[in-house]
Order: C-alpha cells, then structure tokens, then sequence
C-alpha cells in the first residue's frame, strides 16, 4: 500500500518476492528512499470514504485516492480438471493431466506466476512435447522458468531476474546492469529472438 506521492512507476508484471529476496530487499529499500511506506501482510477495507482500515492491528489511514486490483480467475473450462479460481492444471511439461494430448499454456494455468515471458516458456515446453509426441526427433524439457523484469524509476532502471520453483524466486538478481547479454522481458527460446527482429526493423537506418 501507498501512502505518498511518488515517481517510481513499475513495468514488471509479477510481484517483487516472486523474484526472490535479493529483488525483495532492493524493491523494499527505493521504496523507502522515495518516501513510499509499504504495509505487506495485511488486509484492508474501507468504512468511508477516504478512510482505510489496515488489519491486523487496526491501523487507520485518510487516502486521496484508492486503487484496488481484482482477484485473478481462470477460465474454468468445461471437462478439464483445474485448480482453485479455475486455472487449468497443467504438469512440468505443459500437458493436462487425466485428459489425453491436451496442453495448456500461459495465464490460464495454475501456474502462480502471471507473466508473459514465463507463459511464452511454457508455450516452448508444451511446444516440444507436442513436437515428440506427433513423432519429432526431440526430447521435451521440463518446465524451469526464469522470470525477468525491468523496474523503472526517476533514476536509473534496475534489472530484475530469478529462477523460479514452487511459486518463488531463488539465484535472485537486482542490479543497475543487466546480468547477461541485452535485457529482456521475454524470456523464451523463439519469441525473444523474433521481437528482437521487429525491433531492430522498426529502427530508422
């Protein structure tokens, strides 16, 4: 939550402790140095306008202004097994358990990271094991995802990147400079390189 004017704006689309603790503490600390104060676990609820109750503890804060972000749901297809707020359930390849050759891939899983460049990774697993399974010479991998982020703020961007297991980041990384290579929100193995190539067309010669 967000009690004071600020410019640091974000262009990541996960939570900061889906990237792990070192991405965690450096949110945290230009947060503090931009005067924001951040209240994490917790709830809150508003009994008038412009009054804000903060529990637990029964904090009581005046807003000017509330934002409110909706809950997430999925799809909740008909006759495929999901997962609570009806995401489909998908395993390490990509694959719809107890379902035959059906994949899924993207948002509409029950993967807890909600991003682009982790559903085009697992757009690649499912990919390959739908590749082996119509007889291609490929083994499929299971799904590792690396998540990627740039946070932009009135100095200079910090770049933000974790694998990730079970819902959270570790080898986490939170720097000025990008850890390898060009940076990237995009994370996959065929639709990094072809936005590259649009992006290298759309610059004037």
């Amino acid at each position: 939550m967000k009690t004071r004017n600020s410019h640091l704006k974000k262009s990541i689309a996960a939570r900061p402790h889906h990237f792990g603790a070192e991405v965690s503490d450096g949110v945290a600390a230009l947060l503090e140095k931009a005067n924001i104060r951040t209240i994490t676990s917790a709830y809150a609820e508003m009994p008038a306008s412009g009054e804000v109750v903060v529990n637990p503890g029964d904090r009581r804060l005046h807003a000017k202004r509330v934002i409110a972000l909706p809950e997430l749901y999925g799809p909740s297809v008909r006759g495929l097994p999901v997962s609570e707020h009806g995401f489909i359930r998908v395993d390490r390849f990509g694959r719809v358990p107890s379902c035959g050759a059906v994949f899924a891939a993207g948002d509409a899983t029950d993967f807890a990271v909600k991003q682009g460049g982790v559903g085009s990774q697992q757009a690649d697993v499912a990919a390959e094991s739908i590749a082996a399974l119509a007889g291609a010479p490929v083994e499929p991998k299971s799904f590792k995802p690396v998540l990627q982020g740039i946070l932009l703020t009135n100095e200079r961007p910090r770049y933000l990147s974790a694998h990730i297991t079970g819902g959270h980041g570790f080898s986490s990384h939170f720097s000025e400079t990008p850890l390898e290579g060009p940076a990237h929100k995009i994370e996959a193995k065929y639709l990094a390189p072809y936005l590259d190539g649009l992006d290298r067309q759309e610059i004037p010669a």
